[in-house]
């Protein structure tokens, strides 16, 4: 969220609409302003505000002034307190939503691995189609860290399944070959001065990754015979 607005982005993003303001009497003066950032922040981030410190400053005074109190009430104000936690409730009912169960959060899981972690989208493009789904089944998405923590626990899930899949369909011929493809070169101390020089354990006639992966070099016979021999070398992975 940006930390500076005009009094028009004001208007337009943070009024309260008559509905809203409905929910306010009978408050406290720090429960009122509570309860209006709680209700405007989650229409306008989609999650809650857990302190005063994620609220930037001009939202603060003008959602005081339309409730009538002082930006000074939100330090007594409870976030995280039965008053906080009392307000959350209130402004997802009043919003049609509700808390996601754990069921709820497997079919999440589910979708995303059959339908979404396919398709490699970016992380913060993930986020958002959570968020979507979200919306779709009249569910109060989870807060950031939460929902950061389950995303990257589906995206491990899915990565070690496809690994595995892809694996099982590997002769252990092409398994064998491609252990020795990925041999670790070691450094060898080979003179009296301690110079080290990396050779790599696989046999010369056998190129491991590292090689693979070297510039062919000037163009001349010899380089094409090297390239020819990676080819070689990758073809019999198959």
């Amino acid at each position: 969220m940006k930390w500076h607005w005009n009094e028009d982005e004001l208007e337009m993003q943070w009024s309260l609409t008559v509905e809203e303001s409905a929910l306010l009497p009978c408050r406290t003066d720090s429960g009122r302003l509570g309860f209006a950032i709680l209700l405007k922040f989650f229409q306008f981030q989609g999650f809650f505000p857990d302190s005063q410190k994620g609220i930037p400053h001009e939202i603060a005074v003008y959602l005081a002034h339309a409730t009538h109190s002082a930006v000074a009430d939100l330090d007594v104000y409870e976030w995280d307190g039965r008053t906080g936690q009392r307000h959350r409730k209130k402004i997802l009912g009043f919003l049609g939503l509700r808390r996601p169960s754990g069921e709820d959060l497997q079919k999440l899981r589910k979708w995303l691995t059959a339908e979404v972690l396919v398709l490699d989208v970016p992380f913060e493009r993930l986020q958002e189609l959570a968020v979507e789904w979200f919306a779709r089944q009249s569910l109060a998405p989870l807060d950031p860290s939460p929902l950061e923590r389950l995303l990257r626990s589906a995206i491990h899930a899915f990565e070690t399944e496809l690994i595995e899949s892809i694996a099982n369909l590997l002769s252990a011929e092409t398994k064998t070959s491609i252990n020795k493809l990925l041999t670790v070169e070691e450094p060898n101390v080979n003179d009296e001065n301690g110079a080290v020089e990396n050779t790599s354990i696989v046999k010369e006639d056998d190129h491991g990754l590292s090689h693979l992966k070297c510039d062919a070099g000037r163009i001349g016979l010899d380089s094409v015979l090297q390239e020819l021999a990676k080819l070689g070398r990758i073809r019999k992975l198959a």
